[in-house]
């Protein structure tokens, strides 16, 4: 980490793990607001070279005013282009760095504030990171939160609030609610992290400390007081809350959207600009496999019982079958559509419905979607509790750990899902969340939401009825499988010739044929040897980041005891993927172990799978 020492103005550098060590301020602030000029780190470098070793520090920390961002520029302020090269290229200036005619006050005002405060070093973002360095444009995205949550002190910047503001600053008029500052999105965590922020007018006033308007703001951002105050960590706050804090903010690029929120999650993703709304799909499948909160998937909720009716069966919808999907959504596409989850909290195990719940659910992101297991109700009970008569069959609910409480009674969000129409060739229980259906009319209003909530005692009540049970499910969505999981219609793998060859000279019958396809191309590799049978269906996919074969076990041998050892649990039904920077291994018998690895065709999105048979006494 680059800090600016708030006497001499040059760098100091200091390790991001040791930053409890020294004691510098931070700002937050926004950018280029009235046109004021950013001095980028290159600029700035540029100037502490021209004063070199013949630069003074300060005398006094009180030498110099804090200046207006409307002061007249200094006289020279408005030198030529040739004339400030001829400057740049003379000997080393004498005098201080902050001194130069260059620096725009609101540098210069910063450290002035600091080193009133009796700190010797500030870390400004525009001038402090290299912008010209990928890896150091990272590394401060990703560390945004931590140097905030390690600065003895934030000061945040308000450029749209003027001092006349300052005396009526708790009144529902007064400027700073409709401050800039607290719609962007980068300025959420540099709010929450500091311990000690300070705000500051345009002309550098304080305004006052975030501990003395925590009310005030509480009711601007919707955060709650004690986690302003550090009374509450955010990990204790639900993700759907977390992200009704974000709903109303926006980030010039739709990038940060996702890439400022990750040190309010605990989350760390690599940022790609131009991955567009891709971010947000990563940052919420890390954010779900750190947290395992299924409120991250509580958004759009209906608010009142008749809302949620109509959200469940609009009118004229009578249909045998599911209408074509015309919106499938899993994951939101963005913050503002958590704008309607204030009120949805995490709930853990309630032993009051004698149900699993979610408590400890685990997920596996596949090519057919995410993999969990849910409680499950079918819509007619539901309906019997609403006392509504006709009930689609093709719809379910999926019961999450989440809800608002209403009039003290937990209410649980629940996912409307689908069967999926295409039948899955691995015979995988694939169901859609639903957002809107197809219209088979004008007059038609098929506008079938993704969630309803469900009371307390209505679940209990099917819950007695013995309505509700668990699955096994893989939550599809087509954004999530086109954009996020695996790479569509684009990619083929087929058994490579060589392992074709030689399993034969082993012995095998070896068919590998083609199944179809689902979001990607399919198919069906058969080994056979005197009795021993073993089938597998198998894609090439992504898993994260990287090229993978998704792998379905059909067929094989019964277990016998002691005959697993390393390799992979091997069952009909159970899944398995093939990397291409390991093997992975299949051992059937006490004599026959099966080694299956991914080979990637360069510049092709075709992949070859190998299959090597090895003797136990080999191994």
């Amino acid at each position: 980490m680059r800090l600016l020492h708030t006497t001499t103005g040059q760098f100091h550098e200091v390790d991001d793990g040791k930053l409890e060590d020294v004691q510098f301020a931070i700002l937050s602030y926004m950018y280029a607001y009235d046109k004021e000029v950013e001095l980028s780190f290159k600029d700035l470098r540029a100037i502490q070279q021209e004063y070199g070793r013949h630069a003074t520090p300060r005398t006094s920390p009180t030498s110099y005013p804090i200046l207006s961002p409307t002061s007249p520029p200094a006289p020279h302020a408005s030198v030529s282009p040739a004339l400030s090269s001829i400057l740049s290229s003379e000997q080393p200036r004498s005098g201080c760095v902050l001194d130069d005619y260059r620096m725009p006050p609101k540098i210069r005002n910063a450290c002035t504030t600091a080193r009133n405060d009796n700190l010797d070093y500030i870390w400004i973002n525009s001038c402090c990171v290299d912008d010209d360095s990928t890896l150091e444009s990272s590394e401060a995205i990703r560390m945004t939160f931590h140097r905030f949550s390690r600065a003895a002190v934030c000061y945040a910047y308000l450029a749209d609030v003027s001092d006349l503001d300052t005396a009526g600053i708790r009144p529902q008029d007064s400027r700073i609610r409709r401050s800039r500052w607290f719609t962007r999105g980068w300025t959420l965590q540099e709010l929450i992290a500091p311990k000690s922020l300070v705000f500051v007018s345009q002309n550098w006033t304080p305004l006052g400390t975030k501990q003395d308007l925590a009310e005030m703001i509480a009711q601007i951002t919707g955060i709650e007081e004690s986690v302003l105050t550090h009374r509450k960590q955010p990990s204790d706050v639900s993700v759907a809350r977390r992200m009704f804090w974000a709903s109303r903010r926006r980030a010039t690029r739709v990038e940060d959207e996702a890439y400022s929120l990750m040190g309010l999650f605990g989350v760390d993703i690599e940022p790609v600009y131009g991955e567009g709304h891709q971010a947000f799909f990563r940052l919420q499948q890390a954010i779900l496999l750190r947290t395992q909160d299924q409120s991250l998937f509580a958004w759009e909720i209906p608010s009142t019982l008749d809302e949620q009716r109509k959200v469940l069966f609009p009118m004229h919808f009578r249909v045998e079958a599911p209408p074509p999907v015309l919106d499938s959504a899993l994951f939101a596409r963005s913050p503002s559509d958590f704008a309607g989850s204030h009120d949805i909290d995490s709930f853990v195990r309630d032993r009051a419905l004698g149900s699993e719940m979610a408590d400890g659910a685990q997920y596996t992101f596949t090519p057919y979607g995410l993999r969990t297991r849910v409680p499950l109700i079918p819509t007619d009970s539901f309906l019997e509790e609403l006392k509504i008569e006709t009930s689609p069959p093709w719809l379910r609910l999926a019961i999450l750990a989440c809800g608002p409480t209403l009039n003290g009674e937990k209410h649980f969000v629940a996912l409307l899902l689908s069967h999926d129409q295409e039948a899955s060739p691995f015979d995988i229980n694939v169901l859609i969340p639903l957002a809107r259906l197809h219209q088979n009319s004008p007059t038609d209003k098929f506008s079938l939401k993704r969630l309803v909530t469900i009371s307390q005692s209505s679940l209990a009540s099917c819950i007695h009825r013995q309505s509700l049970h668990h699955e096994t499910i893989h939550l599809s969505s087509p954004d999530y499988v086109a954009e996020s999981v695996v790479t569509v219609k684009r990619s083929m793998a087929t058994l490579s010739k060589h392992s074709y060859e030689r399993l034969r000279a082993r012995g095998y019958v070896v068919k590998d044929e083609s199944i179809g396809t689902l979001w990607f191309p399919l198919r069906r590799l058969t080994l056979s040897k005197a009795d021993m049978i073993f089938e597998v269906e198998y894609g090439s996919t992504r898993h994260g980041d990287e090229a993978a074969i998704y792998l379905v076990v059909k067929e094989c041998p019964p277990l016998t005891g002691g005959v697993l050892g390393r390799c992979s649990h091997v069952v009909p039904g159970s899944t398995h993927w093939v990397h291409n920077w390991r093997l992975t291994e299949f051992h059937l018998t006490p004599s026959w172990i099966l080694s299956f690895g991914l080979e990637c065709i360069p510049a092709s999105w075709s992949y070859r799978l190998n299959v090597i048979e090895t003797a136990l006494d080999t191994v």
